[in-house]
């Protein structure tokens, strides 16, 4: 299929945030229809809170991808260029399920998944109804049973729950990713609550399971009276929903309980919960029983716009939401500062004028948030067009320049199908570096960081600690929200967002020292202000943490 079919281009605003309203309410909707079926599905009574800490990033991602390309199809369809749906066996032959949220993430990516999707729809509107068969064929096709724990993996747990009984029998707070700075200053937060440390996040593959027919035709979901596109919308739903919460769901929720995790928990401290590991099932299951939820930001761009389903779901499912130091009209949303990076140092780099380049991973472009969109909509290509401006970029500087930039890949990169550090081979002069190093461990042998996206979690880090850095960027005047603005034009105009290649290449052509650069007074000042709203580097940042969440306890218990 074409590359300008794979984007979402001719980005429009009012009709994104009506798409937008439409799948928010039809999110809710199914929500509560889901809750109801995979209760009794399950034999449990789960709350709505804690199915949508189980399915709700996959429902979130599903309603979003799937609402886009029925768009897609339509707008195919219109350009009479159906026949470049093609290349896939007959829609009845194959199905949509995928294993688990990360799998259906990677599935998205593709472009081969992708073609099925289209071909469902197109088969959906050309025939009028949906037929399931699709289940009967599953049987047949090469799924994966559920992976046994070897027996050196279960002797590991036993005595991993044994340990965690016999020295956290008295701690009454979970932690989970909380992503501190380092390990002392994970202690010192440990110590400030009062709770022996205990790592609760070990390494864990998630099982695969059969896809059962007779499971998924119990689940419900109504299919009449509804626009052309929500019903389509929920035909599609029970074929897709991953086999770890259908055919996997009672055997992982089973393992969570008898797991090394604690009986019963007052607080889960944690900074992501979106991966289907066993944790998942625990946390869903305890805040079922009354625990409440400390969130903590992790990530970039919470504060930058209009709209944003990460923060929306997080600040839901959470009883408490622990922010990078900026604040919202919710009461429960406390600013505190960037605890990733305490403790943690970047020394500047002795005027060396080397450049880190880290791209990201170019995401798919059937994406749930506005940026991401616009980032796609101007070159119509698979790629964000920041990868096009920075490639432009290159063949405009002094070829020393280009010399003097190092590539890190992004270590998921292997996992998609488009990467974006490809685009840099054909410049022999740029080195590429090792995609598992930890980039805040390299960052102090260089002089600057660049980055591809505004929304980067590293490019946050390191500006907060006032590290040099560089973002390419697209225009997105229109949907920042209106605080932002301002700092928005601070920061191109101290030339650390750059909208062109133009902007970019004179940048780097004229910058004699970056170092100079960076601490000149309108650098700085454009830095200043940017933390302050978005990531403030606050030392007494545990102080205030563990002082929330005691208060909170006590309030609560």
């Amino acid at each position: 299929m074409k590359d300008k079919f794979l984007s979402y281009s001719n980005f429009n605003l009012d009709k994104e945030l009506e798409d937008n309203n439409f799948r928010i309410d039809l999110y809710e909707r199914l929500l509560d229809e889901l809750c109801n079926q995979l209760n009794l599905l399950h034999n449990i009574q789960w709350s709505k809170r804690s199915w949508r800490i189980m399915i709700g990033p996959w429902l979130n991602r599903y309603l979003v991808s799937f609402h886009r390309h029925i768009n897609l199809y339509q707008k195919i369809k219109n350009s009479g260029e159906e026949k470049t749906i093609s290349g896939i066996d007959t829609p009845e032959n194959f199905f949509l399920a995928s294993n688990d949220l990360n799998e259906f993430s990677i599935f998205l990516s593709s472009e081969k998944y992708k073609l099925k999707i289209l071909s469902k729809i197109k088969e959906y509107f050309e025939k009028k109804f949906y037929n399931f068969n699709f289940i009967d064929a599953a049987a047949k096709l090469n799924n994966k049973k559920d992976k046994k724990n070897t027996i050196l993996n279960k002797t590991n747990l036993i005595i991993i729950k044994i340990l965690e009984r016999f020295f956290c029998f008295n701690n009454d707070i979970v932690f989970y990713k909380i992503y501190f700075g380092n390990f002392y200053q994970t202690l010192k937060l440990f110590f400030k609550l009062r709770q022996f440390p205990f790592k609760y996040n070990l390494f864990e593959d998630i099982p695969q399971f059969y896809i059962d027919k007779s499971l998924r035709k119990k689940i419900e979901i109504k299919k009449k009276g509804y626009s052309e596109k929500e019903n389509l919308l929920r035909e599609f739903l029970v074929e897709t929903i991953p086999s770890t919460y259908i055919e996997g769901f009672k055997l992982r929720l089973k393992k969570a309980k008898s797991s090394y995790f604690p009986k019963k928990t007052k607080i889960i401290y944690s900074c992501n919960i979106y991966s289907d590991y066993l944790f998942k099932y625990w946390a869903a299951d305890q805040l079922n029983e009354g625990a409440k939820l400390v969130y903590g930001q992790h990530g970039a761009t919470y504060n930058a716009f209009i709209y944003d389903d990460r923060f929306e779901h997080e600040k839901k499912i959470s009883d408490l939401f622990l922010t990078w130091g900026w604040k919202s009209e919710s009461k429960k949303v406390v600013p505190c500062g960037v605890f990733s990076v305490i403790g943690r140092t970047f020394e500047k780099a002795s005027s060396n004028n080397k450049i880190l380049f880290l791209p990201g991973i170019s995401s798919s472009v059937i994406e749930t948030i506005f940026q991401k969109l616009m980032d796609h909509e101007q070159n119509k290509s698979i790629y964000p067009s920041q990868v096009f401006k920075l490639v432009e970029c290159l063949h405009m500087i002094k070829k020393e320049n280009i010399k003097k930039i190092y590539i890190k890949p992004h270590p998921n990169e292997k996992n998609y199908e488009n990467k974006i550090s490809s685009k840099f081979k054909k410049f022999p002069e740029i080195k590429f570096l090792n995609s598992k190093i930890d980039p805040l461990k390299i960052v102090k042998n260089y002089d600057l960081i660049l980055f591809a996206n505004l929304d980067s979690t590293t490019f946050y880090q390191l500006i907060s600690s006032n590290k040099p850095c560089v973002v390419i960027v697209n225009d997105y005047e229109s949907i920042l929200k209106e605080d932002y603005k301002q700092l928005w034009n601070e920061m191109i105009e101290a030339k650390i967002f750059h909208k062109s290649s133009l902007s970019l290449s004179n940048f780097f052509n004229e910058t004699d020292n970056l170092l100079n650069w960076w601490n000149s007074a309108k650098t700085q000042k454009a830095v200043l202000n940017f933390n302050l709203l978005n990531c403030k580097n606050d030392k007494n940042v545990i102080s205030k943490i563990a002082k929330e969440i005691l208060n909170f306890k006590n309030d609560s218990f």
